[in-house]
């Protein structure tokens, strides 16, 4: 596995540690995606080793839609300026959450938790 996993309360945080998005990455996400949905957590995707990507950067625009379809958080952070450029051309950018930081994600996250809660109703 070319990921390393940080579990938190009510969320995990997946690190790629290969340099490329690739087909093979997005495969093992998805299934990460899909235990975190069974076992409804949120996530954060720390890409700060992540400078390249092939095709398959939309394939964090469909995990983004799973999760929070499951009133799940789904943020990415650390994003180098060559996937934003990705992002940006496949029309993605303003679809995600993204935060420069890891810190700025786990904000959100819990942020978008509290008002789950709060407001009882779906995010």
């Amino acid at each position: 596995m070319n990921y390393t996993i940080e579990t938190k309360e009510n969320f995990d945080i997946i690190s790629p540690t290969q340099s490329e998005f690739n087909s093979q990455m997005a495969e093992e996400m998805k299934g990460l995606v899909n235990n975190a949905l069974a076992k409804k957590r949120s996530l954060i995707i720390n890409l700060k080793e992540v400078t390249s990507t092939t095709n398959d950067i939309g394939e964090l625009s469909n995990f983004h839609h799973k999760l929070y379809q499951e009133n799940l958080s789904f943020v990415l952070c650390n994003v180098a300026a060559s996937l934003k450029n990705e992002l940006q051309k496949e029309e993605l950018l303003d679809q995600l959450n993204i935060t420069p930081t890891l810190i700025e994600a786990i904000d959100i996250v819990s942020m978008e938790g509290l008002e789950r809660e709060l407001l009882g109703e779906d995010f």
